[in-house]
């Protein structure tokens, strides 16, 4: 029997890979679909741990930028009217990303085989989370693709620009504190050694001269090792640990960070939840759906039983104010929503206000980053040159 490796879908929606063992590649097919597994794709052999092929263009996921040039793109066809297999066509011959040509070459051929536009994106592997095939399948239903796809593009883009800010503000603290390693490790590499060269045989240095020494001994012999190890070993962690939830708990710890944290699941569940509620989907399913966002694990447990507390009656903002994760003007915001029949665009405005708040937090955390690494920084070289300056005053005095 040979062995044939497969990516396939399972019945609720998650991609699996693996291996099946099978006469032919017609009966390792049938014992898929025995399963209950659509095939995405299926050859012989057996599914490797690396490969290089792993970085072909036929293997990438889409990135963000390039699933908002898709939507984008597909937005404008959408508006215009365009079938949605032109339009995919379109993008294939004129787009200039090749890894959405093939991505795109992959959602027109499961077009071609009949399925569904929000289907054929996750045929394609192409990187499209469940949220956003969500969105798009209400809006097939609905007729308003072009509607869901323009909210779709609104909300990438202004993930997109809130990325940026924060890795444009953290630009200066990052090179900063490359100057300021770099600058240590001159002073700890290469001015002690010779401090220590000058005060050969001399007795009783001061307290902090011979630990510093002391330090820049152990740099100078293992401090390179020590970097490579540091190196290999975020290396091994980021490819076979990738959860990042241990670090969730430790900033959920810290007041200030997990009430950036708290701000940013509030405006994202919110946000998520006025698209969705917008592109028709039922309040309780968007509700449900749009708890998958949260970050903390208690919260997500409060706002995931909401599809079951909203069939049974109970209000959208008594739900939301049990999980205490969002504001007061929210909640009032979602109230006054629910009462005059305006709930999508309150949950819209409250989602505004919430983003609204945590940029002003993230501008604070930020500015106030900028001196306090300057003041450690400062405060360490400050205790290098401290650490060579008192053996030299102290000879100075002996002279003197």
């Amino acid at each position: 029997m040979a062995s044939y490796c497969y990516q396939a879908i399972n019945a609720q929606g998650k991609i699996l890979k693996g291996n099946v063992s099978a006469e032919d590649e017609s009966q390792a097919q049938s014992l898929l679909k025995d399963q209950g597994l659509t095939i995405i794709s299926i050859e012989p052999g057996q599914h490797k741990v690396f490969s290089w092929n792993s970085f072909s263009l036929q293997n990438r996921q889409l990135n963000p930028k390039e699933i908002l040039l898709f939507t984008r793109q597909m937005q404008s066809f959408c508006e215009a009217e365009i079938p949605v297999k032109q339009s995919i066509q379109s993008i294939i011959k004129h787009s200039t990303v090749e890894n959405l040509k093939h991505c795109c070459s992959d959602i027109a051929r499961h077009l071609d085989e009949g399925q569904s536009l929000s289907k054929a994106l996750l045929l394609s592997n192409g990187g499209f989370d469940e949220l956003y095939l969500a969105q798009v399948k209400a809006g097939e239903k609905s007729g308003k693709l072009s509607e869901v796809l323009d909210s779709l593009a609104l909300h990438l883009e202004d993930q997109q620009a809130q990325n940026h800010k924060i890795r444009m503000a953290s630009l200066y603290p990052s090179i900063l504190c490359a100057v300021a390693l770099f600058i240590i490790t001159l002073l700890l590499s290469t001015v002690l050694p010779k401090l220590i060269q000058q005060l050969q045989g001399q007795e009783n240095l001061p307290l902090l001269t011979s630990f510093m020494i002391g330090f820049s001994d152990v740099i100078r012999s293992y401090g390179l090792y020590a970097l490579l190890a540091a190196i290999g070993m975020m290396i091994v962690k980021r490819w076979m640990f990738p959860d990042t939830r241990w670090r969730l708990a430790i900033a959920e710890r810290i007041p200030a960070l997990n009430k950036l944290l708290r701000l940013r699941d509030s405006s994202r569940y919110l946000a998520t939840l006025s698209v969705l509620y917008k592109a028709g989907i039922p309040l309780a399913e968007a509700a449900k759906s749009s708890a998958e966002l949260i970050r903390g694990k208690r919260l997500r447990g409060i706002l995931s039983q909401a599809e079951d507390q909203l069939r049974s009656g109970k209000r959208l903002s008594e739900l939301l104010q049990q999980s205490q994760l969002f504001s007061p003007n929210s909640l009032l915001l979602i109230s006054n929503g629910e009462q005059s029949g305006r709930l999508a665009d309150m949950l819209d405005k409250a989602a505004k206000e919430e983003k609204s708040e945590l940029n002003q937090g993230i501008d604070l955390a930020l500015a106030l980053l900028e001196p306090l690494l300057i003041t450690l920084v400062g405060g360490f070289v400050f205790i290098i040159v401290l650490a060579i300056l008192l053996p030299l005053m102290q000879i100075n005095s002996l002279v003197a």
